[in-house]
């Protein structure tokens, strides 16, 4: 918890919009690029159009839990996923867990991030930086990156506190 890895996601969706120009979606409120947010019901419930979009999803375990792997939510994002390159769709998201997270997802995740926070010699954690090892399966052979990186210039893209609900407990606050 707290190493980095919604600020990261944000740094890719930025990069992609800045660079590429391509579309954003994601289910947490970015700030400094256009984007459309979604929430995981809508995309479930009203079949958004996923074309040539760029993906961000913030705790996807929420939504794609391994103890709920023949949830038709849990489908639906197994075929999303399969589909993603026919659909020109890269998908970026966070976890705070792996191995919580659906199998579906892990079997077609191409690239995995570590993030990690640093510590002085005393212990005491070094606030604006953090370690990324970047785990490359799309060829063969695996490709690791490390690097450290300054994160304080992407504390005003996005809130570190939004909660993100999962679908059961919106429907429970509205009963």
């Amino acid at each position: 918890m707290g190493g980095g890895k919604t600020l990261l996601m944000v740094y890719y969706l930025i990069r992609e919009y800045e660079e590429n120009k391509r579309k954003i979606m994601a289910n947490i409120h970015i700030s400094g690029i256009p984007y459309e947010n979604i929430d995981v019901e809508s995309l479930l419930q009203d079949n958004i159009e996923l074309f040539d979009v760029v993906l961000g999803i913030d705790e996807i375990t929420l939504f794609a839990d391994c103890r709920m792997s023949m949830s038709k939510r849990n489908l639906f994002f197994g075929y999303l996923i399969l589909q993603s390159r026919k659909r020109n769709m890269d998908v970026y998201y966070t976890t705070q867990d792996l191995t919580m997270l659906d199998k579906r997802f892990l079997q077609h995740t191409n690239i995995t991030v570590l993030c990690e926070k640093l510590h002085n010699a005393s212990g005491e954690t070094i606030d604006d930086y953090r370690m990324f090892s970047i785990f490359d399966l799309r060829s063969r052979k695996l490709n690791m990156k490390t690097f450290i990186m300054d994160i304080s210039p992407y504390y005003s893209y996005y809130d570190t506190n939004q909660i993100i609900t999962p679908i059961e407990i919106k429907k429970i606050k509205k009963e």
